[in-house]
């Protein structure tokens, strides 16, 4: 299964909210949510969205908690 991850536009969002959750945890079960959601619907109503995007899109988000993390352990 090959996934793609900062595949367009919305990368950058994924990746910008997995920074802001460092500082606002609330920002990880929202964005849980809507993943899913995203998700199912896309599922249902279009039978397009496929798991890997799903694991691609958490990905940009866990990366975004990484970095964040990383700068403010350096700086």
């Amino acid at each position: 299964m090959k996934i793609e991850v900062f595949d367009d536009w919305r990368s950058i969002i994924h990746m910008f909210l997995g920074a802001l959750t460092l500082f606002a945890p609330l920002i990880f079960p929202l964005y849980v949510t809507y993943e899913l959601i995203e998700f199912c619907e896309r599922y249902v109503k279009y039978k397009k969205r496929e798991v890997r995007a799903y694991i691609g899109d958490m990905l940009e988000y866990f990366t975004g908690i990484a970095v964040m993390t990383l700068i403010t352990l350096f700086i």
